[in-house]
């Protein structure tokens, strides 16, 4: 029989530090701006105003912000909690001629999303290029190619936005995951096996085998569906102080 999974605040809740009375956490102005800029808040949904709006019911004399865990899962509303594992690839982007109209929709969907840049700065680079030659077709299309793109790609990584902030760290998490479970695999390789001395042994041991392999499957599900928590959880815990891609 499966598990429920547990909701996504309460788990946080459970892990955040809480103060000396053990039911309360304590934020700072800079925390709160940290959480929107790192990826925990749906910033397509809400402005940064919105979200620090939400704690002023929570404020204190000395301007830090104290949170129950009601006033914290009151918070639910504003957490992304969207798809966390497609990091635009500017180097996917389509090459070849694009009108106005296409490389607005390009800024639109894909880059304008994907960081920080603003609608105006996108097109101060666009046309900064179109006045190099052989940057327009026939029919005054700019063409899009590899050095473009290259350029684009820098852009965003400067100036990425708090969903690809979140992004890159879900895509760096797998990896290293990934990593260790390779090494792992490795060094199981390496050890070999014994095989059983004769049939009942074989099948216990294959029987054995189907039991931990079930698990590791189940850990690796779980593992999947926490890595957004984990995220979340290490934001909570700072210090105070395609359109076609």
């Amino acid at each position: 029989m499966s598990t429920p999974k547990q909701d996504a605040m309460d788990f946080i809740w459970e892990r955040i530090p809480k103060q000396k009375d053990g039911n309360t956490i304590l934020y700072l102005k800079g925390d709160i701006t940290y959480l929107y800029t790192h990826g925990f808040v749906d910033t397509r949904l809400f402005t940064l105003k919105q979200w620090t709006d939400a704690f002023i019911p929570f404020k204190q004399k000395d301007d830090s912000f104290v949170l129950t865990k009601s006033n914290f899962l009151s918070l639910r509303p504003f957490r992304y909690n969207g798809p966390s594992d497609h990091v635009f690839d500017s180097m996917k982007i389509e090459e070849g001629p694009w009108t106005d109209k296409q490389l607005q929709e390009l800024y639109d969907r894909s880059v304008g999303q994907a960081s920080g840049i603003s609608n105006e700065t996108f097109w101060t680079y666009i046309n900064e290029l179109k006045k190099y030659e052989n940057r327009l077709d026939d029919k005054g299309n700019f063409i899009i190619d590899v050095s473009v793109k290259v350029g684009l790609d820098a852009l965003i990584r400067q100036n990425p936005s708090p969903r690809t902030v979140l992004e890159l760290e879900v895509k760096r998490l797998k990896e290293e995951r990934s990593k260790k479970q390779e090494h792992s695999q490795k060094n199981r390789d390496a050890s070999g096996f014994v095989v059983g001395q004769n049939k009942h042994e074989d099948k216990e041991s294959a029987f054995q085998n189907l039991q931990t392999t079930s698990r590791s499957s189940t850990l690796e599900a779980n593992n999947e569906q926490s890595e957004i928590e984990s995220i979340d959880l290490k934001s909570l815990r700072k210090p105070s102080r395609n359109f076609r891609g």
